[in-house]
């Protein structure tokens, strides 16, 4: 598929030199860009969240709200 699209000047030289190098096309090199970068992007997607490990303690005080920082600074000024 044709397409026209705006590249920087920096980038398109960089695509040209690695496409000479390989011995390929100018199309074939950004081709490749784009899979890499779509790739990168899922994977990154679908890592795992950041768990905390805890350890001792009973969790959360009763009735204390974190969401209210005044709250929560009062609850430990008088703790």
């Amino acid at each position: 598929m044709r397409s026209t699209i705006s590249i920087e000047d920096e980038l398109l030289a960089r695509a040209k030199e690695k496409a000479l190098n390989r011995k390929c096309s100018l199309g074939e090199v950004i081709n490749e860009a784009l899979l890499i970068s779509f790739s990168q992007e899922s994977q990154s997607s679908t890592e795992q969240p950041f768990r905390l490990t805890t350890c001792g303690g009973k969790g959360m005080h009763p009735g204390i709200n974190v969401n209210d920082n005044a709250a929560l600074l009062d609850w430990m000024e008088q703790a």
